[in-house]
Parts: C-alpha cells; sequence; structure tokens
C-alpha cells in the first residue's frame, strides 16, 4: 500500500468517526428537545404565553432551550424602572443588573437555580436574550400597517 493509500485511509477513518461522533449529538439532542418540548407544553398549561429561547448549538447536559413566563406588572415596571434610573446615570452595571434580574424572575425552565447557573456556564450570553424575550412578552407586538 502506498503512502497515499494509507494517508486517505486515514483521513476516511477520521471522516467516519466524525460523522459517527456528530450522528451520536444529533440523537442525544433530538431526545433532549423532547423533553424541553414535553416541559413547554406543561408550562403553557400553567402559565399561558411561553416564549422560548433556544440555543445556539447542542451542549450534552443542557437543555435546548429556556422557557419564559410574561412578566408580571410589577416586575416590568420594576424593570423599567431599573432601566430608567440607570441610563439617567449612564450606569452600564445598573442597566446590566435590571435586565439579569427581568430575565431571572420569568426564567420558567429549566426551573431550578443550579441547572440556570449550569445553562449560563455553557451560553454565558443567554441572560440578555432572555431578558429581550420578556419584554416582547411584556409589551406584545405591533401589527405593520396593511396586514392583520
Amino acid at each position: 500500500m502506498s503512502a497515499n493509500e494509507e494517508e486517505r485511509d486515514a483521513v476516511e477513518v477520521l471522516e467516519e468517526q466524525l460523522a459517527n461522533a456528530r450522528a451520536a449529538r444529533s440523537k442525544e439532542a433530538k431526545a433532549q428537545y423532547a423533553i424541553d418540548l414535553q416541559a413547554r407544553i406543561d408550562l403553557e398549561e400553567q402559565h399561558g404565553t411561553i416564549a422560548a429561547v433556544k440555543v445556539s448549538v447542542f451542549a450534552k447536559g443542557q437543555p435546548t432551550m429556556a422557557l419564559l413566563k410574561t412578566p408580571t406588572g410589577i416586575q416590568y415596571k420594576r424593570y423599567k424602572d431599573q432601566i430608567f434610573k440607570a441610563v439617567e446615570r449612564s450606569n452600564t452595571k445598573d442597566k446590566q443588573d435590571a435586565v439579569d434580574t427581568l430575565a431571572r424572575s420569568c426564567w420558567v425552565y429549566p426551573a431550578s437555580k443550579e441547572a440556570q447557573d449550569s445553562m449560563l456556564e455553557a451560553f454565558p450570553g443567554l441572560l440578555a436574550t432572555l431578558a429581550s424575550a420578556a419584554t416582547s412578552l411584556a409589551e406584545g407586538k405591533a401589527e405593520e400597517e396593511g396586514k392583520g
């Protein structure tokens, strides 16, 4: 066997290993997604409208999405007040604290603080997206002129 044939064989073996690893991750992701969908169904029965924030990539041991309930009037007012004060004082830390507080207060899946902290370890920017989804739930969506 020539060096080229040996190299090609090694590449083929590695490509096969990569394909197998991807297939296994895909199977794990699909199983986790089924668990997450059932949680969403259950939470929608409990809370009504739920927002889902899907993670960018599957991370083993993590949900494929985080779920949020609509903020209460008090939660939303607190958030707006904190944001207004932070902007007024040009205080980015207080603004970030307001975003984090809103996200944490509306985050219902995964439910435990430990699971949420683990998810934040895997996806450190998740709270910003969760807060954005929570404000969208609270504020609603304007219809475009001529539609609806």
